[in-house]
């Protein structure tokens, strides 16, 4: 029981994508009942917000985070991204935050406490983009070698950074676990805010995540694929627990 008090597992969603948050709040509380979870409302009806709040969900409607151009005409699901890096502000009092993409769901508590295991006080816990039975490690190189994650390095950081990084596997921030007192969380938000000067594109959050760990070298422990599965790869193995990414 201890263990709820110091756990919190987040998620995010609007109408849109609510049928999908209901499905990974539900694998939620189908393997672990107490723990405490907590959905950054990007647009949810009151009917919507009461069915999260029957499954003991605190639901916290963000303000942004940032101050960045065009902010007032941009769209709330962008709130998404902008709020990840400040999990133990919209969610304070936990110690461990595990975050869950709405289009994610969990099929096995042990891969939350490996996560959380990995996490310790000062790690990021997290699954790069990368396993034997992916298809696109096996794809002829693109020209110039102009992959997903270079253009997204290229277009947050400018060429040389895309150059230096972009080889490099893209780090999913669909699912990680992150302790409150990590260095992390401060660094993920400068370099997100750094980002947003210049430019807003749906990577922008995993970008400066990325360059995070890439470039700042902030320790991260590196967890097998099976713990946050892309299915758009490669089918899961029945086999293995861990959690499956929808994206």
């Amino acid at each position: 029981a201890a263990m709820s008090d110091e756990l919190v597992i987040v998620s995010a969603a609007d109408s849109g994508y609510f049928a999908l948050s209901q499905d990974a709040v539900a694998s939620v509380r189908a393997l672990n009942p107490e723990v405490a979870i907590g959905v950054l409302d990007l647009g949810l009806s009151g009917a919507e917000r009461d069915w999260l709040a029957g499954q003991a969900a605190q639901v916290v409607r963000p303000g942004w985070d940032v101050d960045f151009p065009n902010r007032e005409r941009t769209p709330e699901t962008l709130k998404a991204q902008v709020a990840r890096p400040f999990l133990p502000r919209h969610f304070p009092g936990h110690e461990m935050y595990f975050w869950l993409d709405a289009d994610a769901w969990l099929q096995d508590w042990r891969t939350v406490e490996l996560y959380c295991a990995a996490a310790g006080q000062d790690r990021l816990a997290i699954v790069p983009e990368i396993d034997r039975a992916y298809k696109r490690h096996y794809k002829r190189p693109k020209l110039f070698g102009w992959t997903l994650a270079w253009k997204c390095y290229r277009e947050a950081f400018g060429w040389r950074v895309a150059d230096r990084l972009g080889r490099n596997p893209m780090v999913n921030c669909g699912v990680f676990a992150l302790h409150r007192d990590a260095p992390h969380w401060q660094a993920w938000a400068r370099i997100m805010a750094g980002v947003l000067q210049r430019t807003r594109f749906f990577y922008v959050e995993q970008i400066a995540l990325n360059y995070a760990i890439f470039a700042e070298h902030l320790p991260a422990n590196f967890l097998p694929a099976y713990c946050n599965w892309m299915p758009g790869d490669a089918a899961p193995d029945p086999r293995q627990p861990g959690t499956t990414d929808g994206g």
